[in-house]
């Protein structure tokens, strides 16, 4: 089976961001608003489940928020 992945080009302010996640096991980051960080990190969660399997954790206050963030995602 072929798996093919969109390929997701970070932005000069996300190259820091890459880096340390995919170099470091476990990584926290606290951005500010509108920066990408859900697309940012959820990139570089599938990319990492490729290599191998991984748990992801994704913190938010409220479940209904989780959903409007992560599940109906609207980049600009």
């Amino acid at each position: 089976m072929k798996i093919s992945i969109p390929v997701f080009k970070p932005r000069n302010y996300q190259q820091e961001m890459w880096k340390l996640a995919l170099n470091n096991k476990k990584v926290m980051f606290m951005l500010s608003r509108r920066l990408g960080k859900t697309l940012s990190l959820l990139s570089i969660a599938s990319y990492k489940m490729v290599e191998k399997p991984i748990s992801v954790l994704f913190l938010l206050p409220f479940a209904t928020q989780a959903k409007s963030v992560v599940w109906k995602n609207k980049t600009s």
